[in-house]
């Protein structure tokens, strides 16, 4: 039997795919794992601390998690057939390993088990984020809407790019980004991270600052600024016609966000935690997350660093004309993810030095 499954593991394994390397990958993102099951166990005691019945939401989103995450593989291995294909190759299913950057046996566990975690810390994060409003209601709006419009010359600021989102195509293509883009972005994103090798370098340093900016902005800067955005503004304070036509320029223009944002109110009125639910405008995690990825692509030549700036500029032009935040939570979002990843930069300096003694 023994020399069956060896026989079978030279078969269908190159020698350099043996389980090496575990270790050390293991002790490099140690840290990643240990703040994931930090903030799950608070996720938890929080919700059941303040009297929420809504931890249980966190199996419930791992759970979903999971097929998102189990179809990177079978796409890989749909790939690497048609390329086998192509080339005429009996043994196309390698192909997938290339498509990854053929990473090393003990980078791909890891990898793949980040991406687990990763799940795990999303679904933490949607039972602390409905559960803000038991900690400190929304109170916030007046004064940042005002702050806002202020910065802006005392006019709102969807007001000032309101002409230019006139001409049709654009509030179909900035909802277009805005949802289904960064919503996938979202879910491959930090597994095309955590799985390629490419991406090693600044793997780490990416992780840290996703962390921190879900856990600094989305939950404690949240939590410090509770607020609803001009779409729910007229909900929160009585006053309906400060956002009135913003709502109805996202009315007008039969964009499908109108709907997504009475789901989020709905979920809210209810106490019900259903997929992606829980409102919270300052600061903006929809720019945040742009802005990572632009500083991320920067490493990776112009072209790239213009696609991301530009979907940056897209995103944050968007969560105002959408109706989901003031102008002021998306520069609030940009200033702290640069400020993280300046600062874990240098914690990747300080190892590399430290591993080079």
């Amino acid at each position: 039997m023994t020399v069956l499954l060896y026989r079978l593991r030279n078969a269908w394994l190159p020698a350099r795919w043996e389980m090496t390397g575990l270790r050390q990958a293991w002790l490099a993102h140690r840290l990643l794992f240990a703040i994931v099951a930090l903030y799950a166990l608070a996720a938890l005691a929080i919700s059941v601390l303040v009297g929420s019945p809504k931890h249980y939401a966190i199996g419930k989103h791992v759970a979903i998690w999971v097929p998102a995450l189990v179809a990177v593989p079978l796409v890989l291995g749909a790939l690497a057939v048609l390329r086998g294909r192509a080339e005429g190759s009996r043994r196309s299913w390698r192909g997938s390993w290339r498509l990854l950057g053929d990473p090393s046996p003990g980078d791909l566990v890891i990898g793949f088990a980040l991406a687990l975690a990763v799940g795990l810390f999303y679904a933490s994060f949607v039972v602390l984020k409905n559960t803000l409003p038991l900690l400190v209601p929304f109170y916030a709006d007046p004064t940042l809407a005002a702050f806002d419009a202020a910065l802006h010359g005392g006019v709102d600021p969807w007001r000032l790019i309101e002409p230019l989102f006139r001409l049709k195509p654009l509030p179909a293509l900035t909802e277009f980004a805005y949802g289904f883009v960064w919503a996938t972005l979202l879910v491959y994103g930090p597994v095309l991270v955590a799985l390629h090798p490419a991406f090693k370098p600044w793997r780490v340093r990416f992780f840290l600052t996703f962390f921190a900016s879900w856990i600094g902005l989305g939950n404690l800067g949240a939590l410090a600024f509770m607020s609803g955005g001009p779409v729910y503004f007229g909900h929160l304070t009585g006053d309906h016609e400060r956002f009135g036509e913003l709502l109805r320029f996202t009315a007008e223009n039969g964009l499908f966000t109108g709907w997504v944002q009475d789901y989020l109110w709905e979920n809210y009125s209810s106490g019900s935690v259903e997929l992606a639910t829980g409102i919270s405008a300052f600061p903006s995690l929809h720019v945040a997350m742009a802005t990572l990825y632009f500083l991320l692509a920067r490493h990776f030549g112009r072209i790239a660093a213009a696609a991301a700036g530009a979907f940056l500029g897209l995103i944050l032009a968007g969560s105002v004309i959408l109706g989901w935040h003031y102008a002021v939570d998306g520069y609030a979002s940009i200033l702290f993810v640069a400020l993280a990843w300046f600062w874990t930069g240098r914690g990747d300096a300080r190892r590399a030095v430290s591993a080079a003694r």
